[in-house]
């Protein structure tokens, strides 16, 4: 089940054959059955531009898959297979994780946990100073820890960059599941390199691939593939969306007429 905010978002859903669930006091509503790809629309892709949604759509996956592999594809590479790595840029991050106290994958580990701790942090101090004191916190951490040689410029690059990726995602509650697929990857890729790091990505996958959310498999309309589905989620616009989904089997096939 997900969580939906807005009404039109809630109407949409209603429309397309799907469960809301209302609950007495609360502004928030429950829809059932979400899939994987639906954590990444956006209420303003129902307003914008049908190019500027389906650019957006792409760029919140893309961001999201950042997020969870990028922290483990540097432990990864610089831990195992720096030999892949450009010879000019391997001298460049040989001298800048000179003096560094813990090895790769310790380091990654701790800047995470530390991330981590901002995050929740952040959630906890009221709204009107949050912005500034994550702001602030995170440059006056990363300044020192960097003059303090406790961590490499390049890991808080990319630690950085995945955490700003974690916040594009329109439904947010996908990321507290993603944020323990991330340590699980890092681990993974800690001891057996790129090779720890495939097999871990292919554990995370068969587990989504075999999970059903109440009888859709949760991947749809990946797998299994259906090319309406597929084309209505990727290229959607509101000249081919009036018929409902063919993985929800209702009885009315049209969402609206034309």
């Amino acid at each position: 089940m997900g969580i939906v905010e807005r009404s039109d978002m809630a109407t949409g859903a209603l429309l397309e054959g799907k469960v809301i669930v209302l609950i007495e006091g609360s502004v928030l509503a429950l829809v059932a059955p979400k899939l994987f790809f639906e954590f990444f629309i956006s209420s303003d892709d129902l307003y914008d531009d049908k190019f500027i949604a389906i650019l957006g759509k792409y760029v919140r996956m893309y961001s999201t898959f950042l997020s969870v592999t990028m922290t483990a594809l540097y432990v990864a590479i610089l831990s195992f297979h720096i030999d892949t790595l450009p010879g000019d840029f391997i001298f460049t991050i040989y001298d800048s994780n000179q003096g560094v106290p813990f090895s790769i994958a310790i380091g990654a580990l701790i800047i995470e946990l530390v991330v981590e701790m901002l995050r929740e942090a952040l959630l906890r101090v009221p709204k009107q100073i949050g912005a500034a004191v994550g702001i602030v916190g995170g440059i006056v951490i990363g300044q020192a820890a960097i003059a303090a040689k406790i961590f490499s410029p390049l890991l808080l690059i990319v630690v950085s960059i995945s955490l700003l990726s974690s916040f594009t995602a329109p439904d947010y509650t996908i990321m507290n599941s993603l944020r323990i697929i991330k340590f699980f990857l890092i681990i993974a890729s800690s001891f057996f390199g790129l090779i720890g790091f495939s097999l871990a990505i292919s554990i995370v996958l068969i587990d989504m691939i075999s999970t059903n959310t109440f009888g859709i498999p949760y991947l749809t309309p990946f797998t299994p593939f259906n090319w309406h589905d597929f084309k209505n989620v990727f290229l959607y616009g509101k000249d081919i969306s009036f018929l409902r989904p063919k993985f929800l089997r209702t009885k009315d096939k049209t969402r609206f007429k034309k």
